[in-house]
């Protein structure tokens, strides 16, 4: 169920990180979904001791922060 939360969360969204991708700035959404990425990396261990629906909610927004960046990254390669 924990790792299941990140890869279901970036599943479901996967065509929604594209089409954000395809109309903000790239660059900028890039810069915002690394930092949020990163601001969630460090989170991990004090939501794992606040409890397992904090983890898990954590595990989710960790996957909707990196299917956004993902796009992202693919949308700069494709335009350069």
């Amino acid at each position: 169920m924990i790792l299941g939360s990140y890869f279901y969360t970036y599943a479901a969204l996967q065509t929604v990180g594209g089409i954000i991708a395809d109309k903000l700035n790239v660059v900028w959404l890039n810069i915002i979904t690394h930092t949020l990425s990163a601001i969630s990396s460090f989170l991990t261990p004090y939501a794992a001791d606040l409890g397992t629906a904090a983890f898990v909610a954590l595990r989710m927004f960790m996957g909707a922060t990196h299917v956004t960046m993902l796009s992202t990254l693919f949308a700069l390669f494709a335009n350069w």
